[in-house]
């Protein structure tokens, strides 16, 4: 992403895939499929067809958003649990002539959220504002809604490792 005089580069961790927000449509379609795919190497056509939707939604959703990467990551945790995360990245150009007040500002409303980890930045083109934000979930072991998850196999390029199953 770039500005006037400015370049932005956004150094992706390993084991995430780009929803494709830098390609035309079509790549993107193939993009999306393609992860669709490797999710569920050994699943069903529906269970593609649904994720391939369900990614190709958030997608379009981050591009009405202005945003220039979106990218999630599947892995396992020490205790064999499934795990994501989601990676989402956008420049906000202010109208507000004070930089810094306009940074301040956002910085006090995504506080607000226990759930976030707020810090102020400085990049070339100004101050930035760094929001994190983890969630945990898990369901009780006699929860009937235990299904088998993807698996990500071993022929896959990703560091994400095979799971045997998840809640959901």
């Amino acid at each position: 992403m770039s500005a006037p005089g400015y370049e932005l580069h956004l150094d992706i961790p390993g084991g995430f895939h780009s929803l494709g927000l830098d390609l035309e449509d079509e790549e993107r379609q193939e993009q999306l499929w393609s992860i669709a795919e490797e999710v569920w190497p050994h699943g069903t056509d529906f269970q593609r067809e649904v994720t391939f939707h369900l990614y190709g939604e958030m997608a379009d959703l981050a591009l009405a958003e202005k945003s220039f990467y979106a990218g999630f990551c599947l892995d396992e945790t020490p205790e064999a649990r499934m795990t994501t995360a989601s990676l989402l990245a956008r420049l906000d150009p202010l109208d507000e002539p004070d930089a810094e007040l306009s940074a301040r500002g956002l910085f006090e409303a995504l506080s607000i959220n226990p759930n976030n980890t707020v810090e102020q930045i400085r990049v070339p083109a100004g101050p930035g504002v760094l929001v994190l934000c983890g969630l945990e979930w898990q369901a009780e072991p006699e929860d009937e809604r235990h299904h088998p998850c993807p698996s990500l196999g071993p022929t896959s390029t990703s560091p994400c490792r095979e799971w045997a199953d998840c809640w959901y």
